[in-house]
C-alpha cells in the first residue's frame, strides 16, 4: 500500500500514531506523486508537441486514490474498531501499520469524555484554587470508569497485549505483556502470568483512585498489601517453584530495584543472584512496586546485609559495590556525565569523600586540640576538599553536587568549621 497514504490516514487520526507517520514522511517518489485526473484525451501545444502536463499547486493538490487505495479510504468508515481492523487488513494495510491505525481511533473516541472530566473545574473564578480531578472523588471514579471502558475495548479488538504502552490505560504496577514476555518462560505460562498480573494491577489501581493518589490511609495499605499476598500466591499457582524464581529474578520490585542500584557495578550473573537473595530475605512491608508503598528491612538488618554481601563477593568486588551504591559516588557521577567528564573523576570524588571523612574524624578525636584549633582545622579540610571538587567536577560542577544529598560529608565539614 502507498506509504504516504498509510501517513495520511494516521495522521487523521491524531497525535497517538505520530511516530508511526514519521516512518512514511520521507519524500514520495516520482511515481507516487500527486497526480491529476483527466478524461482519457490526448493534449497537444503549440506545433504538435505535448502540452505540459499541469500540477496543482501546494493548496490545490490532492491524491488520486485507485483500487486497494480507494479501498483503504472506504475501510475508514467503519465505526466498529474490529471491522476497521478487518477492512484495513483486506485494503492490503501492513499489519503493523492496521493495528496503529484502529489504536488511534480507539485512543480518540474516549478523548472528548476525558477531556470533560479533566477540565471539570474551569469555570471556576480565577482566584479560585482548582481542584483536579483526581482530588474530586466523584471525577476520579468517572476517570476510572472511563479507563476502564478503554482497556475492555483494546484488549476486545488487540487481546492481552491490547493496553501496552498506552498512557491511558496503563494501571499502577501493571507488567505489559511485552515485559512479560521477555521473561523465559513457555507462552502459555506467560499469558496465564499476564492475566494475574493485569487483574491484581486492576484492583490495585482502584484502591488508589479511591485515596486520590495522595496519603495513604491505613485501611488503604491494608488492601494492597492484602492484594499483593493475594497476587504472590496466584503466581505462583500457576508457575513451578522453578518458574516463580526466574519471574523473581526478572519482575518482582527487588529485582528492578537492585539492578537501578548496581548500574555501574557490571556485576556477574552470579553476583547479581547472590545480592538479589541477600536483598529478598531481608525485605518487608509492601514491594516497592506499589504506589506510595515503604520499603523497609528487618530490625537491624542493614549492617548484617552488607556482611552477608561482602562474604558473597570478596573484598575486592564488595569495594566496587560499596562505591557505586554510594550516594555521594552516584551523584558525583551524574554530573560527570552530564558535563562529558571522564567517569575516573566521579570515583576520585568519592574517594575525596571518604578520604576527608577520615580526617575529619581524626581532628574530631584529636584531644590536645582546643575548640579554636578543631574549628580551624576543619575549616582548613573544608577548603582543601573545596579546591579538589573544582578541580574534579569544575567549578559549577562542584556547585551542582554541593546541592545535592551525595555532598552531605562535606557540608558536615564545614559545619565544623564554621561555614554558614
Amino acid at each position: 500500500m502507498n506509504r504516504l497514504l498509510v501517513a495520511v490516514l494516521i495522521a487523521s487520526l491524531g497525535g497517538n500514531a505520530v511516530l508511526l507517520a514519521r516512518r512514511y514522511a520521507s519524500p514520495p517518489s516520482a511515481t507516487q506523486r500527486p497526480a491529476v485526473e483527466h478524461d482519457g484525451q490526448n493534449r497537444t501545444g503549440p506545433g504538435g508537441m505535448p502540452a505540459a502536463t499541469t500540477h496543482a499547486g501546494p493548496e490545490a493538490e490532492a491524491v488520486v486514490v485507485r483500487g486497494a487505495q480507494r479501498s483503504a479510504w472506504d475501510a475508514m468508515a467503519a465505526d466498529d474498531p474490529k471491522m476497521l481492523l478487518a477492512n484495513l487488513r483486506a485494503a492490503g494495510m501492513a499489519e503493523e501499520d492496521a493495528r496503529a491505525v484502529v489504536r488511534a481511533r480507539i485512543i480518540r473516541q474516549f478523548e472528548p469524555r476525558r477531556a470533560a472530566i479533566m477540565s471539570g473545574a474551569q469555570d471556576l473564578p480565577y482566584w479560585k484554587p482548582a481542584r483536579s480531578a483526581f482530588q474530586d472523588p466523584g471525577r476520579r471514579m468517572e476517570l476510572r470508569q472511563l479507563q476502564r471502558e478503554e482497556e475492555t475495548m483494546l484488549r476486545d479488538v488487540f487481546g492481552e497485549e491490547g493496553t501496552d504502552g498506552f498512557p491511558h490505560t496503563m494501571v499502577i504496577g501493571s507488567v505489559s505483556l511485552a515485559e512479560v514476555k521477555s521473561i523465559p518462560l513457555p507462552p502459555e505460562k506467560q499469558q496465564a502470568l499476564s492475566r494475574v498480573m493485569r487483574d491484581y494491577a486492576d484492583m490495585s489501581s482502584d484502591v488508589l483512585f479511591e485515596s486520590g493518589f495522595g496519603i495513604l490511609m491505613p485501611w488503604d495499605r491494608e488492601k494492597l498489601a492484602y492484594l499483593e499476598a493475594e497476587k504472590r500466591k496466584d503466581i505462583a499457582s500457576v508457575l513451578t517453584p522453578e518458574e516463580l524464581e526466574t519471574y523473581d529474578l526478572y519482575a518482582s520490585g527487588t529485582a528492578q530495584n537492585l539492578r537501578r542500584q548496581l548500574s555501574g557495578f557490571d556485576a556477574t550473573e552470579a553476583e547479581f543472584r547472590a545480592i538479589y537473595a541477600i536483598e529478598a530475605a531481608s525485605r518487608s512491608g509492601l514491594p516497592a512496586e506499589v504506589f506510595g508503598a515503604p520499603v523497609s528491612f528487618s530490625p537491624g538488618s542493614a549492617s548484617e546485609r552488607r556482611e552477608k554481601i561482602r562474604a558473597a563477593l570478596g573484598e575486592a568486588r564488595y569495594a566496587d559495590y560499596e562505591r557505586v551504591t554510594d550516594q555521594s559516588f552516584q551523584r558525583a557521577r551524574d554530573i560527570t556525565t552530564r558535563l562529558n567528564l571522564p567517569v575516573e573523576n566521579a570515583t576520585a570524588a568519592y574517594q575525596l569523600g571518604r578520604e576527608m571523612q577520615r580526617r575529619a574524624e581524626e581532628v574530631r578525636a584529636a584531644s590536645t586540640m582546643t575548640n579554636d584549633e578543631r574549628k580551624a582545622a576543619m575549616a582548613a579540610l573544608a577548603q582543601e576538599a573545596g579546591a579538589h571538587l573544582d578541580a574534579l567536577l569544575t567549578p559549577e560542577g562542584a556547585k551542582a553536587y554541593r546541592n545535592t544529598g551525595g555532598s552531605s560529608w562535606l557540608r558536615s565539614i564545614e559545619a565544623r568549621g564554621g561555614a554558614r
